[in-house]
């Protein structure tokens, strides 16, 4: 009986209660939109993406450059952001962009890897090729 009579005597109260709740998870939403720059390799294969666009050392050089910048600016990203009564912690956020920075690294480490190694067997096949046709002696003169 009490409660039913709380919400009559109260109405004008509860009106800004429940505007200021909007407002405080228009706030938090706000909070979250920071960081969805962020998390974004984490909805990608990141190997496949990597191997799709890596073709030069170039691109190789580039984004491991990109990576130590972002990785410098995510050192700056906040681990708690205080917003009225809440307090909420970026610590998990942030130990998601560390691996999804790291698991890139790994991609593009790996992807290097896989094009020297490729450029060293095609290399290897041109020198192979190459001493198999100076040791051949010459059978006619347009050989």
């Amino acid at each position: 009986d009490i409660f039913r009579h709380m919400t009559t005597r109260n109405a004008s109260s509860l009106i800004s209660v429940y505007r200021k709740a909007e407002d405080l998870f228009r706030r938090l939403m706000k909070e979250k939109d920071i960081f969805e720059e962020w998390v974004v390799l984490g909805s990608i294969d990141i190997d496949q993406f990597v191997d799709d666009r890596m073709q030069e050392i170039g691109d190789f050089e580039l984004n491991f450059k990109m990576l130590k910048v972002r990785g410098r600016e995510a050192e700056r990203l906040p681990t708690e952001r205080k917003l009225d009564c809440f307090v909420v912690s970026f610590l998990p956020v942030k130990a998601t962009i560390d691996d999804h920075m790291q698991r890139l690294t790994d991609a593009l480490v790996t992807s290097l890897r896989r094009s020297v190694a490729s450029a060293v067997a095609e290399l290897e096949r041109f020198v192979d090729d190459a001493a198999d046709t100076l040791a051949s002696r010459p059978q006619n003169v347009d050989e």
